[in-house]
């Protein structure tokens, strides 16, 4: 399931454009339906992370049309209902709805609940998946890591400073890193516990044969880079 991709059910053309346009520009994407029929081929094509049904769309018989939607995914769904119509919005929560938005709201409103979910998606995709740049892959849960698919041998401290430096995704001082990896203060530990740290994993870097580089910031810390130039 892509946790990320939006199903919406409407036959309201303006709106689904106005609000596609605001999530265009945030770099979200959204696709239209205009029937049940439709959206269910679209979820037997890739499941959403989200569905919002307009229920002036599903017509007299929406309660069927949600329960059918309903026992058909696992994603989450918004159902839109009149301002003045709580029973509507009573029975919709009731048989399977997570969440109702008054169909008078605004789309960059409706903008921003969708935002909402997008971003809690990525949060969550964050803590429950692997950590990659580049050919590195790390997996906080299993503490392991890969270079290029294959395994990297990794002191704990060598892959706490990869792990912080691909969360970070900037240059790092040195003192940040003391703090952040060795939870001490720099005037505790010995000037070059980084440097040497650093030496070890470029060489690592270098047999496994990845591209990914620590980089010196003059003065400051370090960052990753690719060895081509390009950033991930």
């Amino acid at each position: 399931m892509k946790d990320e991709r939006i199903y919406y059910l409407t036959d309201r053309d303006d709106q689904a454009y106005v609000l596609e346009s605001y999530l265009k520009n945030e770099g979200i994407g959204i696709e239209t339906f205009s029937s049940v029929k439709a959206l269910l081929e679209g979820v037997s094509r890739e499941e959403p992370g989200l569905i919002m049904l307009d229920r002036q769309t599903l017509g007299q018989d929406w309660t069927a049309a949600l329960r059918e939607i309903r026992t058909s995914v696992r994603a989450l769904i918004y159902v839109l209902t009149k301002r003045d119509d709580p029973m509507s919005r009573i029975t919709a929560l009731s048989i399977g709805a997570d969440m109702c938005i008054c169909d008078d709201i605004m789309p960059v409103e409706m903008a921003a609940y969708v935002k909402a979910f997008a971003r809690r998606c990525t949060v969550m995709s964050r803590e429950g998946s692997s950590i990659c740049y580049g050919d590195l892959e790390l997996s906080e849960q299993e503490h392991t890591a890969l270079a290029s698919g294959r395994a990297l041998s990794l002191t704990p401290n060598e892959f706490d400073f990869l792990v912080y430096m691909i969360k970070a995704g900037k240059a790092v001082s040195k003192s940040e890193l003391i703090k952040a990896i060795w939870k001490t203060d720099e005037r505790y530990l010995l000037t070059h516990v980084t440097e040497d740290l650093v030496k070890r994993l470029r060489k690592k870097l270098v047999r496994a044969e990845s591209r990914v580089r620590i980089e010196a910031v003059w003065g400051f810390g370090y960052r990753l880079s690719m060895e081509d130039g390009d950033k991930e």
